[in-house]
């Protein structure tokens, strides 16, 4: 997962993680990972909660959220910059929320509650809304799987 930068951005960040990934590489938590295409670093986080955060992959699995697909989130660096824990990150922790943190449908809709409907047995069930607008994008996770 890859939270806080534009759309464009987000797609082609992961796209080139996944092409590495498919020819074979492993990421792994902790690691570093720099590409001589873009300015940028990223640092493989475990998520601590993934079945809170990779609905769409979970459902393609059909894997109840306490049996998730496991997850990474990149965290990014600005261009040879600091991290988010780093002494120095120029934006504020809703710019890249950390691990375990945020669920899906809170990174979406950081200006108010989420909708909700009754599901089965009168429980609640938080929806997803769609983005108002482009820019609201930015806000919203992107996850890849293979």
């Amino acid at each position: 997962m890859l939270l806080g930068l534009g759309v464009d951005t987000t797609h082609g960040v992961l796209h080139r993680v996944v092409e590495a990934v498919a020819a074979g590489r492993d990421l792994v938590p902790g690691e570093l990972v720099v590409r001589e295409d873009w300015a940028g670093r990223l640092h493989v986080e475990a998520s601590p909660s993934p079945g809170e955060v990779v609905l769409g992959a979970n459902r393609f699995h059909q894997r109840p959220p306490e049996y998730s697909v496991p997850a990474f989130q990149l965290a990014w660096s600005h261009a040879d910059g600091p991290f988010p824990w780093e002494e120095g990150y120029p934006c504020g922790p809703e710019c890249q929320p950390r691990p375990g943190t945020w669920r899906a449908w809170t990174a979406a809709v950081l200006q108010g509650p989420a909708p909700s409907t009754r599901g089965v047995g009168g429980r609640v069930v938080l929806r997803q809304p769609r983005p108002r607008s482009r820019r609201s994008l930015a806000t919203c996770p992107v996850a890849l799987t293979l």
